[in-house]
């Protein structure tokens, strides 16, 4: 069994979650010991897509040509569209009928989490959805591939309190919320790790004038390769986002055992649970007091620290390569042969 794991525009998505759960799919297809290529035009027996592209769709159609099971990682939903780049509420609806065709026309659809399996359902996709994790490279965050003090002093920090977020700098991510909360506690670093669009993109000028304009112990850092060692010299993961699927940063901070505070959205139910392994918000207030009771109370991140490693278990590649394994084993035993 050979399985084509194909990502089309990926000097686009080299940023992005997207991206990194491309690449831990293949890691965890290693870990299972099944063999993969991401040409297309090679031999392959299952296509396994991660984006919605033309390209993607012309090697859908390809495949069911060949008779050749197909499957897609629903990374994005029409709900994670919205407050991405410019015009996104105005494009919304055609993205919304293009993934419903493309996701309702494939052998199985892969949510990265149940709340993602729902929307899906809610869109009127018929197709099957398993629920499969994006999943932690536990290597990665091992304790010998991390550098302490590297990042903080590569940044020139204090030894103060040091809050950090990831993402791309969008307004979905909560952006604006994030410098709110900042003002409201100047005794504490701020840092943002993400890729800034450009305006033409990401045509946001309340957003954009909001970020030159921040205090000076907030820093928008930009794209930063190695963040787990942005991760290993921080104390806190504050990720303001109104909607995510599965997000990639929540999984590597678990990982990383990073105490956070999170909006509280529903992809967050069944994984992340308030006051156990972090506090969730609704509001700036609620934030801001989170965050001031994280920052003084060093066994209470602890605790929640603890929690999080423990939690990070089930997300391990290992145990994703396996569910892959039985899945790509199941479709080829019972594979539908599309016109």
């Amino acid at each position: 069994m050979i399985v084509c794991t194909f990502l089309e525009s990926k000097e686009v998505l080299a940023k992005t979650g997207i991206m990194s759960a491309y690449r831990n799919h293949q890691r965890a297809l290693a870990k299972a010991a099944i063999p993969f290529t991401d040409e297309p035009n090679d031999g392959y027996d299952v296509l396994h897509l991660h984006w919605i592209g033309p390209k993607s769709y012309y090697h859908f159609r390809q495949a069911r040509k060949k008779g050749k099971p197909v499957v897609v990682t629903a990374h994005s939903t029409a709900e994670t569209s919205r407050g991405s780049i410019t015009f996104s509420e105005l494009i919304n609806p055609i993205v919304k009928s293009y993934m419903r065709h493309l996701y309702d026309n494939v052998d199985l659809v892969v949510a990265p989490s149940p709340y993602t399996k729902s929307l899906l359902r809610r869109t009127g996709i018929h197709s099957r959805i398993d629920v499969i994790s994006n999943g932690i490279d536990e290597n990665r965050f091992s304790e010998e591939n991390l550098h302490p003090g590297e990042f903080r002093k590569s940044q020139g920090l204090d030894d103060r309190f040091t809050v950090v977020s990831v993402g791309q700098v969008i307004p979905r991510k909560g952006v604006n919320d994030f410098l709110e909360v900042a003002e409201a506690l100047p005794d504490y670093n701020f840092l943002w790790l993400g890729e800034r669009l450009s305006p033409l993109l990401s045509f946001y000028p309340q957003m954009h004038r909001a970020v030159e304009r921040a205090p000076d112990h907030v820093k928008f850092l930009g794209f930063v390769d190695r963040v787990e060692d942005a991760y290993t010299d921080v104390d806190l993961f504050f990720f303001p986002s109104y909607e995510e699927n599965q997000p990639m940063v929540i999984l590597e901070t678990t990982a990383m055992g990073l105490p956070m505070v999170v909006r509280d959205i529903p992809s967050y139910q069944g994984w992340l649970n308030h006051g156990e392994h972090c506090f969730k918000g609704t509001s700036n207030e609620e934030f801001i007091n989170y965050i001031k009771q994280m920052a003084t109370d060093e066994a209470l991140r602890e605790r929640h620290s603890q929690a999080l490693l423990k939690q990070s278990q089930e997300h391990l590649l290992g145990h994703v390569g396996r569910q892959y394994q039985s899945v790509y084993a199941g479709l080829l035993e019972g594979k539908k042969v599309y016109a």
